[in-house]
């Protein structure tokens, strides 16, 4: 078929914008992850191997974002197909987003599993997230079998689309709802305590209801547009970069919050026990506790102090005497 100009446009801009947007998430993405394996050096094996798995399917989902726009303005360009079927990166781009939230999902729900002490939470967004998962897969099928640009959404692409998109906003906001109620539940009457709680509640609500409304807005657009509209890939390829720098953000601030709060289990999603300190910092819950007086020798500087025996202080060195007299341990066992 033969495009206008105005159709070209809604064709291919909106693939374009979508490429741009998912390059500036993964460099975002990348920054977040340096800033991990700088700071929590020591973090379990699950965490690392967890982050490392995001980060390469994100990457994965960044050079299937620039092969959705190479496809059809360079390897196909001039052709009809070009602008009659559907580019492979629209049929892969469904199993990616579910291969990156439902694993976000389901270490989050074990996490409030932990908190709540309850299975029906967890069960709902794991089952929530399963059924998102099964929608995206089954959305690429059927996007294969259109393999077309119509004008209207076929039945047989409306269901998958919906389940796989509503089920995600659903789990999302679900997930939110849960740790804003578990952090609510912690408040001290504290001002400062409080006052922090309060902008982790609001950092939580806000990412879940931002996946949501990119989910939404992905269905919205997908049932409102023709499919020669490429809008919905905009949201599509937000919503997976979100999730990944949605991860990796709680991964990162979760010893920020624990410090300010300066208390073991502030941090509903990670509490104190699963935080390693960083490189050069000693972890916050051991404490170094000086029983000996200190003497009038002791304000005395170490060079004037070796200078007035004798000795050379320029050749002096620190040493620290008296160790029976000193206990250093830690508060409480990680």
């Amino acid at each position: 078929m033969s495009l206008d100009r105005a159709a070209l446009n809604a064709l291919f801009g909106p693939e374009l914008v979508g490429m741009c947007v998912g390059m500036l998430l993964q460099g975002m993405l990348f920054s977040q992850m340096h800033n991990y394996f700088n700071r929590y050096r020591d973090d379990s094996r699950l965490n690392k191997n967890f982050v490392l798995y995001i980060v390469l399917l994100e990457t994965v989902s960044s050079g299937v974002t620039v092969a959705l726009v190479y496809q059809p303005l360079i390897l196909e360009f001039g052709q009809e197909s070009a602008v009659n079927s559907v580019p492979l990166g629209l049929i892969i781009i469904p199993p990616i987003v579910v291969a990156i939230a439902t694993p976000i999902h389901l270490y989050v729900a074990r996490r409030i599993h932990i908190l709540h002490e309850s299975i029906w939470v967890p069960l709902i967004i794991c089952t929530l997230s399963f059924a998102s998962m099964a929608g995206g897969i089954w959305s690429s099928v059927a996007t294969v079998h259109n393999g077309i640009y119509v004008q209207h959404l076929p039945a047989k692409l409306l269901s998958p689309a919906l389940l796989w998109m509503v089920a995600a906003a659903v789990a999302d906001l679900l997930i939110a709802a849960a740790l804003s109620w578990s952090l609510y539940n912690r408040k001290t009457g504290y001002k400062s305590t409080d006052a922090v709680i309060d902008r982790i509640i609001f950092f939580t609500v806000q990412t879940g209801v931002v996946t949501a409304i990119a989910a939404l807005l992905s269905v919205i657009t997908l049932v409102a547009l023709p499919l020669s509209n490429t809008t919905t890939y905009v949201f599509n390829v937000t919503l997976m970069k979100l999730y990944g720098n949605f991860i990796l953000a709680t991964l990162n601030n979760r010893a920020s919050w624990n410090d300010t709060l300066n208390r073991t289990d502030t941090s509903v999603l990670f509490p104190q026990s699963a935080i390693s300190a960083g490189p050069d910092t000693f972890p916050s819950n051991w404490q170094c506790q000086c029983r000996r007086r200190p003497t009038v020798t002791d304000s005395i500087p170490l060079s004037f102090a070796r200078s007035r025996e004798g000795q050379d202080p320029r050749n002096t060195t620190v040493e620290y005497h008296d160790s029976k007299d000193l206990n250093f341990s830690p508060s409480q066992a990680v």
